[in-house]
């Protein structure tokens, strides 16, 4: 059968089946739908005669030469020369000197990257792989050799000849789960040829009617996943009917400015959810600045004034005191009791918290993960807003809807989602999305520029401060507990105050600073009694000083496009030209200068957001299982993009005729969601 466990396989054992089992194959099944993470194709390769600068190629050759050269700066380079019979291609990796004793002389290659021009045919930092003679001898003949994920002790090849053993034994015991008439429909391949060829192709184009109908397959299952926790969540839950006339004058009397289309169209879709008795699920997306805290502020106004409680959650100490420093003055000219709810509250304060919360009295809070402590209770909850909320757990999430008896649930981000992605990692919520920016807000200069010019680059700040503007200098931090990123974050305050801006009034802000001081910075900062603050990426969202106008960010390359962006959005939040200047290191590899181009040349967060997907992949940029769901292997995001529709329409129609999948032609799609993701039977009343 093949739910085997993968020990028992001919060629693994038990000691095997251990390193088989670090890649996630437990069962014959699961290695059955390991795919390759590339292919090796002879028709694709090309003699290095025939490459040109600029090229993005694939060659085949052996190791002619190596070297490894250390420059004065501590820094390695080590050298690969690569030929074939037509000619030699030079290969550098950077400050990887253990490569050196990867390769040996003659041994058979294949590397695949961008051609550069240094002193004749080059490549850095490009992708490898190192063949036996039997890889070499497939490819020779013109056979498409796949390269499954590998793990130590456990090669490419190994795994591939178990594959080969597993499809002899267990093929015919697949059985096909997809009705004969949505193949037919669909026009796609039977499922004992497509896992054949996803690991063993034929020909290129076999090989992607093999993807298509394993992807479309994989993408039905995890729409029907979304499709059947929406309806669970509609079924069981009943909220609180949040009816209330009065919110709109309140929230009007406060305005001091007019709210864009996208705000007002947005609030009208949240009042509307919260004036039901079904919970609301929704995502609120926009794009930095573009105005989501007051779209909040509404929804909280009309819960309270409906007569229950709103409660907002934020990732971090930082940003819950920001949100709530910026909306208690509007509570408190409302007559609305508010409070902050933090690790950092002292215990009589807290107590205090718990308390208002419990009989009442607390009409809104504010705060971080404390709210989900389960000593933490509400009187009412009937609004629960989670911000970022990317950066929960599922379970953190999960536990703040629970506060109250089924209350609505609003969840923001300012990390734009390409639509693709939205529509399968939130295909459980409804989503809004503000897609037009407040006037006023002003376009944002970007350039990317080398370690040469920093001289330059402090002189343009040195320029901006004598007119009266404001700076911040932000250094790269893993975490916030990186102590190494800190230290050189604390030692570039020191060297900028004391040398580069003498007299300048210098600020340091880190996320292990104590909240009274982060909050003294912020406030210094915000009156103008510094001038340029150095920080590391907790100021990344939040943060809102309109005489701020220029954002420089150190080392730039080690950020991802949506964190660069990010930080971007701290400035151009006044009346003033804004700037954001990216330096980057000298050891810049493909990838890192398409981003920084794309920073230079696209300032939409939604178009950033694609681009990001594109570079990134779904799976670096947007994790499913992040979100509660299981993780996709064959299907891509990105690349199956065309697939998703159908794939969700498909699930769509077979629920509104089958909802629990109990009819004879859908046993197939039943049995196999239960493959897919073990725990289907959690979100649905199928198991």
């Amino acid at each position: 059968m093949p739910e085997t466990n993968i020990q028992y396989l001919k060629g693994v054992g038990p000691k095997r089946a251990l390193l088989f089992n670090k890649l996630g194959i437990v069962s014959v099944r699961d290695l059955l739908y390991y795919p390759p993470r590339r292919y090796l194709d002879r028709s694709l390769i090309k003699n290095i005669r025939d490459i040109r600068v600029g090229d993005n190629v694939t060659l085949f050759g052996q190791v002619s030469d190596k070297g490894l050269v250390h420059t004065r700066r501590n820094f390695t380079i080590f050298n690969l020369l690569v030929s074939d019979d037509t000619g030699y291609l030079l290969c550098k990796w950077f400050n990887q000197p253990y490569l050196k004793d990867r390769f040996q002389i003659g041994d058979r290659i294949v590397v695949s990257g961008l051609v550069l021009s240094d002193h004749g045919l080059s490549m850095a930092n490009p992708e490898y792989e190192l063949l036996d003679s039997e890889d070499a001898e497939l490819i020779h003949t013109g056979r498409i050799v796949p390269l499954h994920p590998a793990t130590g002790g456990l090669s490419a090849k190994q795994i591939r000849q178990v594959i080969k053993s597993a499809l002899e034994g267990y093929l015919q015991q697949i059985a096909e789960p997809l009705p004969p008439e949505l193949i037919m429909a669909k026009d796609l391949m039977g499922i004992r040829q497509a896992i054949s060829q996803l690991h063993f192709p034929d020909a290129p184009e076999i090989l992607e009617q093999a993807h298509r109908r394993l992807a479309f397959e994989e993408l039905l299952y995890l729409e029907l996943i979304l499709f059947l926790k929406k309806n669970a969540l509609q079924i069981h839950g009943v909220g609180a009917k949040i009816n209330s006339s009065d919110w709109k004058n309140d929230f009007s009397s406060l305005l001091p400015f007019t709210l864009t289309g996208a705000q007002i169209r947005v609030i009208g879709e949240i009042s509307n959810d919260i004036g039901q008795t079904r919970p609301m699920h929704r995502l609120l997306q926009g794009d930095v600045g573009s105005g989501k805290t007051m779209v909040a502020l509404a929804a909280m106004i009309q819960a309270v004034r409906g007569g229950t409680q709103a409660s907002l959650m934020a990732p971090t100490e930082l940003l819950a005191e920001q949100h709530y420093n910026f909306l208690h003055p509007w509570f408190d000219r409302l007559g609305m009791t508010s409070a902050l709810l933090t690790s950092k509250i002292k215990s009589k304060q807290r107590a205090e918290i718990y308390q208002g919360l419990s009989d009442g009295r607390l009409n809104v809070c504010v705060g971080t993960q404390a709210l989900v402590q389960e000593s933490v209770e509400f009187a009412n909850l009937g609004l629960a807003i989670i911000d970022e909320q990317h950066r929960f757990g599922v379970r953190q999430r999960a536990d703040f809807r629970f506060k109250g008896k089924h209350p609505h649930t609003l969840v923001m981000t300012a990390t734009p989602i390409p639509r693709t992605l939205a529509i399968t990692v939130y295909g459980d919520l409804d989503v809004s999305t503000i897609d037009q920016m407040p006037q006023g807000r002003r376009s944002i200069t970007t350039k990317w520029t080398a370690e040469a010019n920093r001289s330059k680059v402090y002189d343009f700040i040195e320029q901006q401060l004598e007119q009266g503007r404001q700076a911040y200098v932000v250094y790269p931090v893993i975490e916030e507990s990186d102590k190494t990123e800190l230290k050189a974050a604390i030692k570039m305050h020191r060297t900028l105050s004391q040398d580069y801006f003498k007299g300048r009034r210098v600020g340091l802000m880190h996320g292990q600073l104590p909240t009274e001081d982060r909050q003294a910075v912020m406030e210094d900062f915000r009156d103008h009694r510094i001038d340029i603050l150095v920080s590391t990426t907790v100021i990344e969202v939040g943060i809102d000083v309109p005489n701020a106008n220029v954002m420089f960010i150190e080392q730039a390359e080690r950020f991802g496009l949506s964190q660069l962006h990010q930080l971007r959005g701290r400035v151009g939040r006044g009346s003033h030209k804004s700037y954001c200047i990216l330096m980057a290191g000298p050891k810049l590899t493909l990838e890192a200068r398409l981003r920084l181009d794309t920073m230079q040349s696209l300032s939409d967060g939604f178009k950033i957001a694609e681009k990001d997907l594109e570079l990134r992949g779904p799976g670096e940029f947007w994790s499913t299982r992040q979100h509660g769901l299981p993780q996709l292997k064959i299907a891509d995001l990105s690349r199956d993009a065309d697939l998703i529709a159908p794939a969700r329409e498909e699930a769509k129609n077979i629920l509104a005729g089958d909802p629990d999948l109990s009819k004879e032609n859908h046993r197939g799609i039943k049995a196999g969601l239960q493959a897919f993701h073990p725990e289907a039977d959690k979100f649905t009343a199928i198991g």
